[in-house]
Formats: C-alpha cells, structure tokens, sequence
C-alpha cells in the first residue's frame, strides 16, 4: 500500500527547475546496499545522462540533467532543500502536494531530523512550518489544503491548482499520467517490462 507518516525511506526525489532547463535528482544508495548495479549506475553516469538526452530532448529540448547520490537519507532531504533555497524561485509547484509535503515532515521528524531547520529558509527570524489538510472537504477540486513555509519559495500543489482552474469541466481523473495526456499528449515512462513503483 502507500506508505504514510514517515514509516518508509524517501529513496528517490526529482526537482525541475524551469528557468535553467535542469532535472536534479537525489537518489538514496542505502535503499539497495546489496544491489550491484547502483555502482554500475554510478560508475556509468555519463551513459544515463546520453540515455536522457536521447529519451526526452525532442519533447524537452534543452534540459540539463544532474544526478546527486547520497548514502544518508536526512543528509539528502537537507541537500533538496538547501538547492530550492539557493535557486530561490517564487513558486515550487508539487503534484499531490498533500501528500509529499506531510510525508517529508514526517520522515525528517522519522529520521531524528527538525523539519522547521531542514525545511525553512535562514533568512526568517521566525520560522513556521504547518501543512493543513482540509479532510472535511471530499471533493478534491474543493479541498483548501494549504502549507505554510517560512521561505522564500511559495510551495503550491500543482494537482489541487489544475483541479480548480478546470472544475467547470468534467475531469475524469487527476492522476499525473491522464494529466500529461491530455494536456501534452505523453506520458509517465512505462517501464512495467523492467520493475514496478515497489
């Protein structure tokens, strides 16, 4: 099942930043320390950032791909925060904010962390960090969830804002993979022939 309140490792974050055109990802080792192709993936990075270009420059010519290894969960977290602080962007936009958001707090808080000094900006004298889940509202296009950062960064669900711009219209779904197709013809990467989500 989906795994809540913190109780499996974040293993794998991907942030787009649209302004420079660059896919960063942070991946875990540790989530397969047995595993002998995480250093043939290492070993070969070149190869993956051929791979993407090949995959995805006709559809997104231009991008930037960077990858970040880490064999420290909480050390990781830490470094995808301090990157959306140092970028500094006025929104960071997050499918299913409802989700991840509360989900990092937890595992931050899991992992022995404090969200507030992981998560918020420096440059605030007083920080806050609260994410409201509006669980009276069974309607997804009318929930009023809302998380709120000492930051620099607007943190904004990207679903709930699609949701409430069209609600007019019948959606049938709100899953990424319905979005992107109909919205830029494409899809999630169908890798089902290789491995599953689990």
């Amino acid at each position: 099942g989906v795994p809540l309140n913190g109780v499996a490792p974040i293993n794998a974050v991907s942030y787009t930043d649209a302004k420079t055109k660059t896919c960063y990802s942070f991946l875990i080792r540790q989530a397969c320390k047995d595993n002998p192709q995480i250093q043939e993936f290492e070993d070969n990075i070149d190869d993956f950032y051929k791979l993407c270009h090949e995959t995805f420059d006709e559809e997104y010519p231009g991008f930037k791909y960077k990858v970040f290894m880490f064999d420290d969960e909480l050390v990781m977290i830490k470094a995808l925060f301090q990157l959306i602080r140092n970028l500094d962007r006025d929104f960071c936009a997050i499918w299913n904010m409802g989700y991840d958001i509360p989900y990092f707090i937890a595992r931050i808080n899991e992992l022995g962390g404090d969200p507030v000094e992981i998560m918020c900006d420096d440059r605030f004298a007083v920080k806050e960090l609260f994410y409201w889940a509006d669980r009276g509202t069974g309607v997804v296009v009318q929930k009023k969830d809302y998380f709120k950062s000492s930051s620099g960064t607007i943190f904004t669900d990207a679903m709930l804002n699609y949701g409430k711009l069209r609600k007019g219209k019948v959606i049938p779904s709100l899953k990424l993979n319905r979005i992107a197709h109909t919205e830029l013809d494409s899809s999630k990467l169908d890798y089902s022939d290789e491995a599953d989500i689990k």
